[in-house]
């Protein structure tokens, strides 16, 4: 089981902006598990598609990433947000 609520420490400082030690509350739409240790983190989005390409969500994803691969091992090659306005699934480059 991930939890959806867990205190996630970066360890760097490269996620917070003034402290280490951030309270990441949240939920992944859908996480996709690889046979070979790879995983993919998708989340949903019910805003209009131009609405979609913001630092905020590309740092949701960031996080999320972070979080599955520090929780499960895995190493998150991809991350992506669907958009139900348009059925659409977009591809977000984090790394």
């Amino acid at each position: 089981d991930l939890p959806i609520e867990e205190p996630f420490t970066d360890g760097d400082g490269s996620m917070a902006a003034e402290s280490t030690d951030t309270l990441v509350q949240g939920v992944i739409d859908l996480l996709v598990l690889y046979a070979d240790g790879s995983a993919a983190v998708v989340d949903y989005k019910t805003t209009k598609p131009k609405s979609l390409f913001t630092d905020a969500y590309k740092k949701q994803l960031e996080l999320y990433a972070r979080a599955v691969e520090k929780s499960t091992g895995y190493n998150v090659k991809n991350t992506y947000l669907y958009s139900f306005v348009n059925n659409a699934l977009y591809d977000v480059k984090i790394k």
